[in-house]
Formats: structure tokens, sequence, C-alpha cells
């Protein structure tokens, strides 16, 4: 049974004021070992200690870090990486991983494009997530099949963070909940 620090100083003060009530701990002890010391006037009962749920120290997050990602994000600030346009983000429970899809539509180089990305989640904790996958289609160049990594911080509803193509470029990518 672990017990939380909040809970040790709770309890060692009423198991201290027990033993002095108790004649225990009133004066320090002085003689040889083989002294005989006076019984107490009460025996003391056992002290049980039994958990009691913090709503602060479990949020619902806690078992299980990824449920905050689930569902659809979208870009902010009109961009979706080096694309000017919108982009979404769909992020859903696979097994006992979480995968991502990405359709995002705009302008690149003065050519409207639209591309798709999928991949997995490869590392999320309750602030951060990271993505790896892989450009699946594109009207413009030589896109599909090319690796694409995302790295996001989270603050509240919304992710802040960048995605790395496969050439090393890092372009800045906002998110936010979709309504």
């Amino acid at each position: 049974m672990q017990i939380s620090m909040q809970m040790m100083q709770i309890c060692i003060p009423v198991l201290l004021a027990s033993l002095v009530l108790a004649g225990c701990a009133s004066a320090p002890i002085r003689g040889r070992a083989t002294a005989q010391y006076p019984k107490p006037a009460m025996t003391l009962a056992p002290l049980v200690l039994s958990p009691m749920p913090s709503p602060l120290s479990h949020p619902p997050e806690a078992g299980n870090p990824q449920v905050w990602i689930l569902g659809k994000w979208e870009t902010v600030e009109g961009r979706s990486g080096r694309v000017d346009g919108v982009g979404e983000f769909e992020f859903r429970q696979e097994g006992s991983g979480l995968k991502w899809r990405m359709v995002r539509s705009g302008w690149f180089s003065g050519v409207h494009t639209t591309q798709t990305a999928s991949g997995s989640v490869k590392r999320i904790s309750t602030s951060s997530v990271e993505l790896s996958g892989q450009y699946e289609s594109s009207n413009l160049g030589n896109v599909a099949g090319t690796p694409v990594r995302h790295s996001f911080t989270r603050t509240g509803s919304s992710l802040r963070g960048y995605e790395a193509a496969s050439d090393g470029t890092q372009s800045l990518l906002a998110l936010k909940r979709a309504q």
C-alpha cells in the first residue's frame, strides 16, 4: 500500500498524540536496559490507514494519458505546415496504439494542393505528443510515400509545434480541437 505525503503529514501527529495520551512518550526514558517501566494506563488500538482518493491526485487521464488526443483537430492561423490553407488531423484508438490521419488543402508556391498523410503516435503524455508517418497523396510534386513527423505541446485545447519533412525542413503548426 502506498501512502501519500499528505496522509503521512496527517497521521504522524495523530500517532504521536496517541502515544503522549497513553503515557508512552511523555518523558525520555532513562535507566538501564534491564529496568522495568510502568505499563500505560490504556492500550492503544492499532492505527489503520485507509487510502482516500483525492480528486486532484487521479485525474481522468492518469490511467490513460492518450484519451485527450482522440477526435478531430483543425489548423489555426490559416497555415498547415508549409501550406497556406486549412488542415484537419484525426486521432483514433487502434488496438493498444493510436493512429492519426491528416488532410489539408491550400496553396503552396502559387499552386493549389491537397495532401493526405497518416501514421502512428510514437509518444504521448498529458502535455505533448509526437507523430510519425508518411504522406499518402499529394497533387503537387512527388510527396507520396515520403516520411513526415510532427511534434506538439499541449496548452489547454490547443496544440503548438512543428511538422518535420524528410529533408529536415521544419514548419510551425498550430491545432485546436474541432467543434
